[in-house]
């Protein structure tokens, strides 16, 4: 039987691993291998969530992993940008309804933003977009005084810069689409 503290220890060492696995997708240059990583990275921090009974953040997060893969593929075909924010929309209402906590739509709002990013930028003005991703579920960490989520925002907004720094150092900074 799980005691408070093994629960405690598992969700933290889920939480160290999602953050391993994010840092290293945050900063990488390459489009392609950043969305694989945030793939894994979403699945990881959707078993952390889910632990900690974070349900819309665990709902948006692992849907979040069909997103990221399905951007390798379908990354600028605009039925699928509408079916992911429906679908993160869908996501929200059904944990609000099941927790009553109207501050849950920030994980939504995140997903909302990366997709429509992802969707229209690449390269640096892409990683820009996903700092002000990291700023608002920063914001969503502090509400639930969430010293892991928090030290996680503000590590991988740098390993964001990072990787911007990186890419603008290289000149291989792809064109923006809009």
């Amino acid at each position: 039987m799980f005691t408070l503290l093994t629960t405690d220890i598992i969700w933290q060492a889920i939480w160290f691993l999602a953050l391993l696995i994010a840092f290293f997708a945050f900063k990488e240059t390459d489009d392609r291998k950043l969305l694989i990583y945030l793939a894994a990275c979403s699945l990881v921090w959707s078993l952390h969530f889910w632990i900690i009974w974070l349900f819309a953040a665990a709902g948006i997060n692992l849907f979040d992993v069909f997103k990221n893969l399905a951007w390798l593929k379908w990354k600028r075909n605009n039925y699928w940008i509408i079916f992911f924010i429906v679908s993160y929309l869908f996501i929200w209402v059904a944990t609000y309804l099941y927790t009553w906590a109207l501050y849950s739509f920030l994980p939504t709002i995140t997903s909302i933003l990366w997709t429509i990013w992802v969707l229209c930028f690449t390269g640096i003005t892409m990683r820009i977009f996903l700092i002000v991703t990291l700023v608002i579920w920063f914001i969503y960490n502090f509400i639930w005084w969430s010293y892991a989520g928090m030290t996680s925002d503000i590590i991988l907004i740098w390993a964001t810069i990072y990787g911007i720094l990186k890419l603008k150092k290289s000149n291989n900074t792809p064109p923006k689409v809009i």
